[in-house]
């Protein structure tokens, strides 16, 4: 039984350090979306000239 208990526990751990990973991938992802987004429109300001 206290075999099972740990198991939960560290099941619970990795769950949350997953989580917390995919909240990490997903804000870079964004970061790297607005940067291309800054940049092709910066491209275009400069045509605009």
């Amino acid at each position: 039984m206290k075999g099972l208990l740990i198991e939960k526990s560290e099941i619970e751990k990795l769950k949350k350090e997953y989580q917390i990973l995919s909240e990490q991938n997903f804000n870079v992802e964004n970061t790297i979306l607005k940067s291309i987004v800054t940049t092709e429109e910066l491209i275009l300001e400069e045509r605009e000239l």
